[in-house]
């Protein structure tokens, strides 16, 4: 039993060493994997919300296809870059520098 803790503590410390760092973020193979989870959560979402456009559009007639095609990608996009940001966020990733430059490009 002593030996199988031991060996659990062993993998559980090789997942949690840091790999690199982003900023003073420790960048470790776990939170890498967390990252990769929640995109791939957002990616499934978002292929639900686009069949569910199709099946909305395959109901209304009047509903243009390349509106739904439109719609849906920018869906797609939109749910991928929240979830790539709520990914790194996790990791402890501060996007605050980048939000400034965001907000200074709008103006």
């Amino acid at each position: 039993m002593n030996e199988a803790t031991e060996t659990w503590d062993r993998v559980l410390s090789l997942l949690n060493a840091e790999l690199f760092s982003i900023g003073s973020a420790p960048i470790s193979v776990f939170g890498i994997v967390r990252v990769m989870i929640i995109v791939a959560v957002f990616v499934a979402i978002s292929r639900l919300v686009r069949r569910a456009l199709q099946h909305v559009a395959h109901r209304r007639p009047e509903i243009h296809p390349a509106s739904v095609y439109t719609l849906g990608r920018v869906i797609h996009y939109a749910l991928l870059v929240i979830g790539v940001l709520i990914g790194f966020s996790t990791i402890g990733v501060n996007f605050t520098n980048i939000a400034v430059l965001l907000g200074a490009l709008g103006v």
